[in-house]
């Protein structure tokens, strides 16, 4: 389906890309969440997790929003968006990290702790965006040499 999509349209939804971006963002801070927990020996509540990443949702939607990060074009072997992914992901860890000290009434989590888990929320979360993005542009690359279109294609996402 996905192969059609592309092979026929050349475009992916802005849509489609935000909500990808953003179901990575948020099992980036499950992922983080989990490994920050089972280091710490338990010390963090099972009751902060759908929390967290209900705010992890939020803040994503904002960061991704205000920079734009689903809206570009990808061109062979180069990610020129990839500062906007990485300060979506510094934005997201460091709104995270400021709700989760301004508020420990909501999220008690010790400091040292958050910060954890913040600084590996950003490095998933920026690792899994340039992920797929890689993932997504070699099999387009692919499904193009596969079809043996001989001019050059170009896949555009975010329109």
């Amino acid at each position: 389906m996905l192969s059609d999509l592309l092979m026929r349209n050349r475009y992916l939804s802005y849509h489609l890309v935000l909500l990808m971006d953003l179901s990575l963002s948020v099992l980036s801070t499950a992922l983080s969440y989990l490994l920050v927990r089972y280091f710490s020996h338990g010390q963090l509540s099972g009751d902060l997790l759908l929390p967290l990443l209900l705010l992890s949702a939020v803040v994503g939607f904002v960061s991704f929003l205000l920079l734009r990060t689903h809206h570009n074009i990808i061109r062979h072997s180069s990610f020129k968006s990839s500062w906007q992914m990485a300060a979506s992901s510094l934005l997201k860890s460091g709104l995270i990290l400021c709700s989760v000290s301004f508020f420990p009434d909501f999220f008690p989590i010790p400091f040292h702790l958050g910060l954890m888990g913040c600084l590996l929320d950003l490095l998933i979360t920026f690792l899994l965006l340039v992920g797929v993005r890689a993932v997504l542009l070699a099999v387009y690359d692919l499904l193009v040499s596969r079809a043996g279109s001989a001019k050059l294609r170009v896949l555009v996402y975010g329109v």
